[in-house]
């Protein structure tokens, strides 16, 4: 149900990097696809880290029966 959901975001910088975590609720009944549909935010996200951070970045991405999580560390100057 909607009221069991959730999105936890951190954001820290520390030693030269700047660290973003996100894990979210996923839902308990599937939703309805629409073929093609989902995913894109985080293809078009690795795609720009590897234009932006060649080399220099970490990404990491888990998900759970009830939950995504994504991680992304990048320098900062």
């Amino acid at each position: 149900t909607r009221h069991d959901s959730f999105v936890d975001v951190q954001v820290n910088v520390s030693a030269g990097l700047l660290t973003f975590e996100i894990t979210n609720s996923k839902p308990s009944q599937p939703l309805r696809s629409r073929s093609g549909s989902g995913g894109i935010g985080l293809v078009n996200l690795e795609r720009r880290l590897g234009i932006y951070y060649p080399g220099r970045y970490k990404l990491v991405k888990l998900e759970t029966e009830s939950k995504f999580y994504v991680s992304v560390q990048i320098p900062v100057e």
